[in-house]
């Protein structure tokens, strides 16, 4: 991926709030995570980077698994720190990105008001879905 024109500063608080737009705007938890990741970066990349996050929404294929928006930023992770080499499980690049995407699972599981990265115990309050500005508010 070439990086060379790409955005070297952002601001987080924009990039959750285009999320949250194109949340609203109809795309998944893990489609609008991308969406806002390529725009926010100015990444000259193809829209693939979105269709690709398609399969990761409602944890997961709607398994109710994984988190969507945690599905999402490993994704976006992986864009910038993934590797497309099969040099092994010793290869630096693959370990820099495991050890960022362990370091992103613990934060998105202490910080997201429900100590999960289950969407199901995410979504879910007394047995209702919650609104959505709680569920914003927990991812």
């Amino acid at each position: 991926m070439d990086l060379t024109n790409m955005t070297r500063e952002i601001s987080p608080k924009k990039v959750q709030k285009d999320a949250e737009e194109a949340f609203r705007g109809g795309y998944f938890c893990s489609e609008a995570v991308m969406d806002a990741v390529r725009k926010n970066f100015g990444l000259n990349v193809s829209d693939d980077v979105i269709a690709m996050a398609s399969g990761m929404a409602v944890g997961a294929g709607r398994s109710g698994c994984m988190c969507g928006a945690l599905n999402g930023g490993i994704l976006a992770l992986s864009l910038f720190f993934g590797r497309t080499e099969p040099n092994g499980p010793k290869d630096p690049k693959v370990n820099k990105c495991m050890e960022l995407t362990h370091e992103l699972h613990d934060w998105f599981k202490e910080n997201n008001g429900k100590k999960a990265v289950c969407y199901r115990a995410i979504r879910r309050e007394s047995g209702m879905y919650v609104e959505l500005w709680r569920h914003f508010y927990w991812c």
